[in-house]
């Protein structure tokens, strides 16, 4: 018989877009493995969450809030803003994946799950060690996990204080199924796409470029927040814009004022964006972490093209678009690459090589899937 996974997230509590990374890896184990998706969503309350937020939700929110912080000041973990939930059954292994330390609470929502699996893992995408202390007491809940695999490896030695649990770097990855543009090859009609944050100057110029070339198709969002209303639409639509992007824009947070408290450590972690720009055959140019780990990731010509963050992009692709067959190349290579090396499957790999866990018959048929699709071409 088949062994049994319980794969479980709050991404559906704050159905922010940054937690379709979260949606993302577990969509494709969920095709591995004999697996249940436990998603719950929030609290009824947060129907009222909007851009005019009801009384209701205000009050709730507040009064959450302050005994949450309350809880933490007094050394215990806070509050979640998930609708609880009781698991009855037993499963072979349990894994967990949420963005942020403070997520960990949605544990406590989840009845019986230490209980009922033999084995427990779990994935945290963002754990700066700057803010880990503000979080100590949600760090107890990992001494309950067997492995916990973060993404900013440079965080695991501040994170080793507050566990026992072993500690281990998964890098991030993408759907490539989903993303590559073969088989098909849709025509490159977007000239450039960029979403989420991005290097005003660059944004700027861009437009410039737009508004003086009537030829000249770019992409972005114009809008800042809200909520995605399904996971499974946002990631399509992500990967067709970029399956028909020539260039894909893909900065270094730190860079352009993001990456958070990371900051303050000087620590720099990888984004998804790369993986997901790559994988769909998108030229990327931008800035990348500093560290090992993109050069490790990211380790072939023309990955990445730089373009500093007050650049002139119109003088950048101008000089590309003399040279085709690099352009054709490097897309070529950001796709074979990363159905070879990037798809989410080979974390999962990762993850039950660590685990001491056979993969699956499915999670070989995947791997053979990709490898046909990377030995195919998009010209």
């Amino acid at each position: 018989m088949s062994r049994t996974v319980l794969l479980a997230s709050n991404c559906n509590v704050w159905r922010e877009p940054f937690n379709g990374q979260s949606h993302a890896l577990l969509s494709v184990i969920c095709g591995l493995e004999r697996a249940e998706l436990l998603a719950p969503p929030g609290l009824p309350y947060l129907v009222g969450h909007g851009v005019r937020p009801s009384v209701g939700y205000l009050l709730n929110e507040t009064y959450y809030r302050l005994l949450s912080q309350a809880r933490i000041t007094a050394g215990s973990a806070g509050l979640s803003s998930m609708q609880p939930t009781r698991i009855e059954q037993d499963f072979d292994l349990f894994f967990f994946v949420c963005q942020f330390p403070h997520e960990l609470s949605a544990l406590k929502r989840m009845q019986g799950w230490r209980k009922r699996s033999k084995l427990a893992a779990c994935y945290i995408l963002e754990t700066w060690s700057s803010s880990l202390h503000e979080v100590k007491a949600n760090l107890k809940m990992l001494n309950d996990f067997d492995c916990v695999f973060v993404l900013n490896a440079q965080s695991i030695p501040e994170l080793q204080r507050y566990t026992t649990a072993k500690i281990v770097h998964l890098a991030p990855a993408v759907d490539c199924l989903l993303a590559a543009p073969q088989p098909g090859c849709p025509p490159r009609t977007v000239d450039v796409y960029s979403f989420g944050r991005r290097a005003p100057v660059v944004h700027q110029r861009l437009m410039e470029l737009s508004r003086e070339r009537g030829d000249f198709h770019y992409v972005y969002d114009s809008l800042a927040g809200g909520s995605v209303v399904d996971w499974d639409e946002h990631r399509a639509l992500i990967a067709s814009f970029i399956k028909r992007s020539r260039f894909f824009m893909a900065f270094n947070p730190g860079d352009i004022g993001g990456g958070g408290k990371g900051r303050w450590k000087n620590e720099q972690a990888l984004s998804t964006r790369y993986f997901e720009g790559a994988a769909g055959g998108a030229v990327l140019l931008g800035t990348a972490p500093h560290g090992a780990d993109f050069n490790t990731a990211f380790n072939w010509d023309d990955a990445l093209i730089h373009l500093s963050p007050d650049g002139d992009p119109g003088t950048l692709i101008a000089s590309l678009e003399r040279d085709p067959d690099r352009l054709a190349t490097a897309s070529r290579r950001n796709i074979s690459e990363c159905l070879r090396r990037h798809d989410w499957s080979h974390r999962w790999a990762d993850i039950l090589d660590e685990l001491g866990l056979e993969g699956t018959e499915a999670l070989r048929d995947r791997f053979a899937a990709l490898q046909a699709l990377a030995e195919t071409t998009c010209r």
